[in-house]
């Protein structure tokens, strides 16, 4: 693993930004119904940031289970590479969750990415 104190290659990391969006899956591969959705977003003041996740019975709309968590974002603000940014608190707060969602909606782009990788993808 690389040493995160060391700067990292942008050509690299665009690089594979752009092999992970050839595995973008563009359609429904559920093979169940979806039972739950939970969406995803995150503010900042500053470098002190909230993560918030909110999930919903996909039916009825009821909220089955939320979460807020105040975190410190280390990694420098970089158009094109919030996945860096975002991601790792996102992903942090999906894994301690009591309950996981069937279908997650993320506030980031997606396949509108220029490289159409974004943190949504």
């Amino acid at each position: 693993m690389k040493d995160p104190q060391k700067p990292f290659d942008m050509v690299e990391v665009r690089r594979f930004q752009t092999e992970l969006a050839r595995n973008v899956i563009a359609e429904d591969t559920f093979s169940s119904p979806i039972r739950n959705v939970a969406g995803l977003g995150i503010a900042y003041n500053g470098e002190d940031a909230a993560v918030a996740c909110a999930m919903y019975d996909y039916g009825s709309l009821e909220l089955l289970h939320s979460q807020l968590r105040s975190v410190r974002i280390n990694f420098p603000y970089i158009p094109t590479l919030l996945s860096l940014r975002e991601g790792p608190p996102m992903i942090e707060l999906i894994r301690d969750a009591e309950r996981k969602a069937d279908l997650y909606l993320i506030n980031c782009h997606g396949v509108a990415h220029p490289r159409r990788m974004g943190l949504a993808s």
